[in-house]
């Protein structure tokens, strides 16, 4: 009986021991999971808002539209392989907002004087910038057309200003693309802040180009014959200027403009240098880009003056198109869109998908506007443009920024000399 008693000690023992090890154990371990929590639940919550920010902003509704078939396979471009005797450039709008994310972050909002908006995806951003540089490693390039909005969502205030690090220079300095130029239109987000300082940049930047407000600059075609692809940039917010007085009173950020490079003066001299410029040169084909459209399938306010200024940009443009084919691509409208024109050689692309939240669609119904139709569009996705110039087309292939994806490609036919 005594030997009976002491082996039920001895288990009732080691089944205490046990216990107490099971209960250091989990308690060690509580409290590490505890210290994992807390350090990691404001990177969690991080990941969580912008995964629910985005599924707010991101709607995809392409649904309901009728869009046209590509004219062309994009297998090459997905996979690197680059077309003997073609030139490549990309085009990007509406992506400068990784320090506009980071300001969003650290509670330095919009709404109280700060750069901050919910909306300002700079992991979208990034993710382009990604697919950008991977596809460059094979298709090498020349240069990159910006869009407008560089720096969101009050420009830059200096020289200074972290933002040109933020989501510019550190962005796309990363491999193929680190030497790439790009070639710097302005949009209206960029306007409410420092000009002078996104002028001066160029000189201390080996990316950043941007001369003046608007200018222009050739791209010989691959075959030697001496023509030109012609790219003219032009400033949105610039040409608005020359409106009348009382709409331009009442244009989008207005009080932040400065009157030296949008006000009247500047307006006129902008748009006689346009039509000075379309009058006196005839290349084999045209690129107009400038931030906000002509056209436009994207659900989103206008101000009164905006529709003045396609109006009349229109007119110039038919006008122009007489003598050499068009390709007007702007941004602003957070979306990709296609549209023709189908009595003059005039194509327009919608490219501002690069980083800011994307827009809805408007119904089937306005899918013709100012004598073109609208062909295709995709607001689902974040990603740029990538151009393939030849000697008889102009291609651009729609491309995401998550997988490279080509979503949608278009040519636009480059009349021989002969024809010209």
């Amino acid at each position: 009986r005594s030997r009976h008693r002491a082996r039920e000690s001895r288990t009732l023992t080691l089944e205490r021991m046990a216990w107490l090890s099971f209960n250091t154990l989990f308690c060690a371990g509580a409290v590490v999971f505890a210290g994992w929590l807390v350090a990691a639940l404001p990177f969690q919550l991080r990941n969580s808002r912008r995964e629910q920010v985005a599924a707010s902003v991101v709607v995809k509704d392409e649904a309901g539209l009728d869009f046209a078939p590509s004219d062309l396979n994009g297998d090459h471009i997905e996979q690197g392989l680059p077309k003997p005797g073609h030139t490549y450039f990309y085009s990007i709008g509406d992506f400068g907002v990784y320090g506009c994310q980071n300001a969003y972050e650290r509670g330095d909002l919009e709404e109280n004087g700060g750069i901050g908006h919910k909306v300002c995806m700079g992991h979208e951003q990034e993710k382009v910038a990604e697919a950008m540089d991977r596809l460059a490693a094979f298709l090498h390039p020349q240069f990159v057309i910006s869009l407008g909005d560089n720096f969101y969502v009050r420009g830059v205030t200096d020289m200074e200003d972290q933002q040109f690090l933020e989501s510019f220079e550190a962005i796309y300095d990363r491999g193929a693309l680190a030497d790439v130029p790009w070639k710097i239109l302005l949009g209206d987000h960029d306007h409410r802040g420092n000009v002078t300082a996104l002028l001066l940049h160029t000189n201390r930047s080996q990316r950043w180009r941007l001369p003046s407000l608007h200018y222009r600059f050739e791209v010989p075609l691959p075959d030697g014959s001496g023509r030109n692809l012609e790219v003219v940039m032009a400033d949105s917010v610039c040409l608005e200027g020359g409106m009348e007085p009382d709409l331009v009173a009442k244009r989008r950020f207005q009080a932040e403009y400065s009157e030296a490079f949008v006000g009247v003066a500047a307006a006129q001299e902008h748009w006689r240098s346009l039509e000075e410029n379309f009058k006196s040169t005839r290349p084999a084909i045209r690129i107009v880009a400038a931030h906000r459209p002509v056209v436009s399938m994207v659900n989103r306010s206008r101000t009164a003056s905006e529709p003045q200024v396609e109006e009349r940009l229109h007119k110039m443009l038919v006008a122009a198109a007489a003598d050499s084919p068009v390709l007007y691509m702007h941004g602003h409208d957070h979306a990709m869109q296609l549209w023709k024109d189908s009595e003059a050689q005039l194509t327009y692309i919608g490219n501002g998908a690069g980083g800011m939240g994307l827009h809805q669609f408007l119904p089937q119904s306005h899918a013709r506007a100012r004598g073109a139709e609208f062909k295709w569009g995709s607001n689902g996705a974040y990603g740029f443009a990538i151009h393939e110039l030849g000697a008889d087309a102009l291609n651009t292939y729609f491309v995401t920024g998550d997988a490279g994806r080509v979503l949608h490609a278009t040519s636009i036919p480059i009349p021989s000399a002969q024809l010209a």
